[in-house]
């Protein structure tokens, strides 16, 4: 589904795959993957984003599919780190849910890996909510 999104994006502001590859430093064969595919760095979906003109970010809803809050991918780290706070759980806690190790979830919360969208998702999923891509002006 975000591939698919992606191309109408692009679309919608005139450029081709070759045209937003150039403004964002990768090959047309990698966007064309891009938009193929439901995952990607947090980097290239921001650049991909940015060469459309619009600001990224991560809607976050309840199962009831209330929305909460827009997480700005910029400081994402930061803000999963609040998010599962907020939810009470530790980082073990969390592991657990999402059959992973603590050390890969702190990890996570330290930057230090170049984050996928799809990890990003599961985290959130993992403290309970339902994440979207959202984008702003």
């Amino acid at each position: 589904m975000l591939g698919k999104n992606l191309s109408v994006l692009r679309k919608n502001v005139g450029l081709t795959q070759s045209g937003l590859a150039e403004v964002v430093g990768v090959s047309r064969e990698r966007i064309k993957n891009l938009e193929k595919s439901s995952n990607a760095t947090l980097d290239l979906i921001e650049k991909y984003f940015s060469a459309c003109g619009k600001e990224p970010g991560i809607g976050i809803f309840t199962e009831e599919k209330k929305h909460l809050i827009t997480l700005p991918l910029e400081n994402i780290v930061k803000s999963l780190i609040r998010l599962r706070k907020i939810t009470g759980m530790t980082q073990e806690q969390l592991a657990e849910k999402l059959r992973t190790s603590r050390s890969r979830i702190a990890q996570l919360e330290t930057g230090t890996d170049n984050m996928t969208i799809k990890t990003v998702f599961k985290y959130i999923h993992g403290c309970g909510f339902i994440p979207m891509i959202s984008m702003k002006k």
